[in-house]
């Protein structure tokens, strides 16, 4: 959708304004319920792709004494449901592959500009956007009278459900913020897999840019520029209450959920009065939180495989950058510059109360999260004060888990080797910039964030092998927890004039918790058991007041 309004006028008032709201809510869904089937592969696959894009621009000039005012509004919601699923009782037999495949690819591209003029008067601007994306995600088998065997006897299947860690967002901003085309859909890459893959992933791309300016001769300049960028939602891939690999067949089995999103912010706001007053205010809020979980689970479920793998992985990029400027000649020239950030997903692999035969057994759970904000004031004032605030607010409250419990694990290879594995990765960078000069300079920041990551590995009331059997023991068994946080802040702050303030003040704390667990469970291995728990922590922070 574009949008474009302009208004010109004498005396008077002049008011540009545009104004965009699209809502896109899209089910798919790919189903085999009940029946029998014998073949040499099957495939069942839902894929779904929605992309919004918004631009929106108004100018009011006002030439005389009055007033222009513009305004622009965009509000983009994206609330897709995509299903592929085998259940109600359905009997499947392959030579080769089963796959069931869930994928979808969201975008909002949301791009603003505001002007606003006046002789003698008011120039007034705002630019709002909220960009949401909400949706499902979800590939199964299921069912107490469901069952699929795959024997894995050919190629194997290729499943584009990946994205590299360097498409995630790295940077304050990115040249991709300003690509309307370009989404995190373009770079999947390809995983193959052999006899069962129950695979969901997603991608998620929100994109906004939005630039807001008024000039006033003589009189008050206020714009302001609002961007809120919301992800929330959930990726499951799962094998519940059915049996697999049954009757001596014993091909892979592979249940894995992704998900990756990139949420990208740029506001300005510039107001300019040569006599009155000049106010520029900038705000941009990112939230993330999706549910990423991958898991096996149901007393009815009887699962044989040579390689048994439970993956969940999520990988999260925030670029935000918020910055005001407010000028005037004589008068007060305020600008404010803030930016929110909030990450509280789940990514969760898990196997409970099953039945595993297995050469070897895999249960991952990855998080990566990169959270990079900039907020810049700049208030200048030539005869009177010049005042520039800047916020910046950041919370990490993730949680990333592996976890095996009530479950039995027969192994077929005393040489295979069994991993439970939680990582999380969280890189936190964040800057803020104020200056306010004049006969009177007062510049501010306030810095508050936290990273409260819960990252465990957890192995309860199950057994892995058994006593006093020379073959059903795992070559090897690893559980561990890692958790590692960079977290980088710099402050500068300066009040120039007759009277200069400049003060800044920083928060930050890191409160998380690592554990690995082994509870109530009996664990055989002909090599090593390892249980590690493990934490790192890069610490750096600069701030300079003057």
């Amino acid at each position: 959708a574009d949008v474009v309004a302009v208004t010109a006028g004498g005396t008077g008032a002049a008011v540009g304004a545009g104004v965009a709201v699209n809502r896109s809510e899209a089910n798919v869904n790919a189903l085999v319920s009940g029946g029998t089937m014998d073949v040499d592969d099957l495939a069942v696959k839902a894929a779904n792709s929605a992309n919004i894009t918004t631009v929106g621009v108004g100018i009011g000039v006002e030439g005389g004494t009055g007033a222009g005012v513009t305004g622009s509004v965009a509000v983009n919601l994206l609330g897709n449901d995509t299903t592929a699923k085998i259940d109600g009782g359905a009997d499947i037999t392959a030579d080769n592959n089963v796959v069931v495949d869930a994928q979808s690819d969201e975008q909002i591209a949301n791009y603003a500009g505001n002007a606003s003029v006046t002789g003698t008067g008011a120039a007034v601007g705002l630019s709002v956007s909220v960009n949401q994306i909400d949706g499902a995600t979800n590939a199964s088998i299921e069912g107490s009278g469901t069952q699929v065997n795959a024997a894995g006897k050919g190629e194997d299947a290729e499943l584009n459900n990946t994205v590299d860690d360097d498409k995630i967002l790295k940077d304050f901003v990115d040249s991709s913020t300003f690509d309307s085309q370009g989404s995190l859909g373009d770079k999947r890459t390809g995983k193959t897999y052999s006899g069962v893959a129950v695979s969901a992933s997603s991608t998620h791309s929100i994109k906004s840019f939005l630039i807001n300016a008024g000039v006033a001769a003589q009189g008050a300049a206020v714009n302001g520029t609002v961007n809120v960028n919301q992800t929330d939602g959930s990726t499951t891939a799962a094998i519940k209450d059915a049996a697999i690999n049954q009757n001596g067949f014993a091909g892979d089995v592979n249940v894995i959920a992704h998900d990756y999103s990139n949420s990208a912010g740029i506001v300005g706001s510039a107001g300019v009065a040569g006599e009155g007053a000049g106010i520029g205010l900038g705000a941009d809020t990112n939230t993330l939180s999706r549910d990423v979980t991958a898991e096996i689970t149901g007393t009815e479920n009887n699962i044989n495989g040579n390689a048994v793998n439970v993956e969940a992985e999520a990988k999260q990029g925030v670029s935000s950058m918020a910055i005001g400027v407010g000028g005037a000649g004589i008068g007060a020239g305020v600008a404010n510059g803030t930016t929110v950030t909030l990450v509280d997903g789940k990514t969760i692999a898990k196997i409970n109360g099953s039945n595993i035969t297995a050469g070897s057994l895999n249960v991952t759970a990855k998080h990566l999260d990169r959270i990079n904000t900039n907020g810049i004031s700049i208030g200048v004032g030539g005869l009177g004060a010049g005042i520039g605030i800047g916020v910046a607010v950041l919370n990490e409250n993730s949680t990333t888990e592996a976890t095996v419990e009530n479950t039995d694990v027969t192994y077929t290879n005393a040489d295979g080797e069994t991993v439970i594995d939680a990582d999380n990765t969280t890189v936190m960078n964040y800057q803020l910039y104020n200056v306010g000069g004049a006969i009177a300079g007062v510049a501010g920041s306030v810095g508050v964030a936290n990273v409260n990551s819960k990252v465990n590995a957890n192995v309860i009331g199950s057994n892995f092998g058994a006593a006093g059997s020379e073959t059903n023991k795992a070559g090897s068994i690893a559980v561990g927890a890692a958790n590692d946080i960079d977290f980088d802040q710099t402050a500068g702050t300066a009040g120039a004039g007759a009277v200069g303030v400049g003060v800044g003040v920083s928060i930050n704390t890191i409160d998380s918790q690592v554990q690995a667990k082994v509870e109530n469970s009996q664990l055989y291995a002909n090599g090593n058991i390892d249980v590690t728990a493990e934490e790192t922590r890069n610490v750096d922070q600069l701030a300079v007041n003057a």
